[in-house]
């Protein structure tokens, strides 16, 4: 194969006739928006807002329940992802850790977690700063905290003797698991606590034939 084109975004949807050579040259973005909704009512309430700009791609925003604070992962070209955090509305956005994924946040925003590439772990952080304190080394997949940052969800992996993925209850302080939710024919993910931290919604993945 030999290289036609060169550039800093990709090349596609190449199309050639009478020794001419067309093409598409892809520049794109992924950034953060808001809009402001009444969520018992299903009403938007104003326009859409751009919360976060630049070249890098932002993508798994978490937001404190009070609207003050954001957290998202940031990727960048060559360069590992790292978790990012914002004051709202129009703050300065600070580095949390580099080389890490899943971010997310305490409702009250005291706590910011997410997943360390690196050593396999998940950590906890104040917004505030301080050191990272290690959390849980097999929970990568966090799903939400409780409102008042005490409790936290992940999804766990299937394994040899678990075909499925189930959910379980972190302890902040300890770092004790309980298993809360698994189904024998169906997997389960996305665990997410009410705003009284009472229940837990939850995505159930449904086998492709049922009885």
């Amino acid at each position: 194969p030999v290289p036609l084109t060169s550039g800093a975004g990709p090349d596609i949807q190449p199309s050639i006739a009478a020794g001419h050579l067309a093409f598409t040259l892809l520049s794109e973005n992924t950034n953060i928006w808001s809009i402001p909704v009444d969520a018992n009512g299903g009403k938007v309430l104003g326009e859409m807002k751009r919360l976060t700009e630049g070249l890098n791609p932002d993508s798994y925003p978490e937001i404190s329940a009070d609207g003050s604070k954001l957290v998202f992962e940031r990727g960048g070209s060559g360069h590992p992802p790292g978790v990012w955090l914002k004051a709202l509305p129009g703050g300065r956005e600070t580095l949390l850790a580099d080389s890490s994924v899943y971010p997310q946040i305490a409702g009250d925003g005291s706590r910011v977690s997410w997943f360390d590439t690196k050593t396999a772990a998940t950590y906890v952080v104040s917004p505030g700063g301080g050191d990272a304190q290690k959390m849980c080394k097999t929970c990568r997949l966090m799903n939400g905290w409780s409102h008042d940052a005490k409790k936290t969800l992940y999804e766990s992996d299937p394994t040899p003797a678990r075909s499925r993925q189930y959910i379980t209850l972190v302890d902040a302080a300890s770092g004790g698991k309980t298993e809360i939710l698994s189904h024998p024919q169906y997997a389960v993910s996305r665990g997410r606590f009410s705003p009284d931290d009472r229940w837990i919604s939850f995505h159930a993945i449904l086998p492709t034939a049922r009885q």
